[in-house]
């Protein structure tokens, strides 16, 4: 996959926001470094920035293709990736690839930071690549499958390839397992009490 660097003449803008796992409780203080990589694979850090109160970095500009990329077929690449790097206190390091910033826009990248434990193991960095885009990257070709596909044994049930609305429904009175007296009811009126 080919990375356009030189021709990077616009911005767009990220955001970042780091959370805990359990319960999405923000991470105040956590160190975000912003990496890019140029067109033989070499990073540079380009920007470090800390989080407020609410686990976010203030917005940052970055350097992208020229908008015109993502309007013309056969273009380069219209997005520029970056990469970033996330260190806390207490946490486990984490390292997201690839993260896409067009030109123009908001990029928002959420992170999830993992509580360091207590081994070696428990705390090593967790790294994350997001794919690339299958009009700019070759992935193996998709696997050929029957178009029409056998059913499987019958269950008593009927699946339709159409969504039908019934005339009558079955209104179980009581619990699921429980046994009750089943009543049918029309379809409308079932639905017109429930919108109540």
């Amino acid at each position: 996959m080919k990375r356009i660097y030189a021709n990077q003449v616009d911005a767009g803008r990220l955001q970042v926001s780091c959370s805990t796992n359990e319960r999405a409780r923000p991470v105040d203080g956590a160190e975000v470094a912003i990496f890019q990589r140029d067109a033989d694979g070499n990073t540079q850090q380009i920007e470090e920035l800390s989080t407020n109160i609410s686990g976010q970095i203030a917005e940052i500009t970055l350097p992208t293709p020229p908008l015109e990329y993502s309007m013309l077929p056969e273009s380069p690449m219209p997005y520029a990736q970056y990469d970033i790097s996330v260190t806390a206190d207490g946490f486990a390091p984490l390292i997201i690839k690839d993260v896409q910033v067009l030109p123009d826009s908001l990029a928002l990248q959420n992170c999830q930071l993992f509580f360091a434990g207590i081994t070696a193991q428990q705390t090593l960095t967790e790294s994350i690549t997001i794919d690339h885009h299958t009009l700019y990257y070759e992935y193996p070709p998709k696997q050929p499958e029957d178009a029409v596909k056998p059913l499987p044994p019958p269950t008593g049930f009927v699946v339709l390839d159409r969504v039908v609305v019934p005339e009558t429904i079955v209104v179980h009175d009581g619990p699921p397992d429980a046994p009750a007296a089943n009543y049918y009811v029309p379809f409308r009126d079932y639905i017109k009490k429930k919108s109540r």
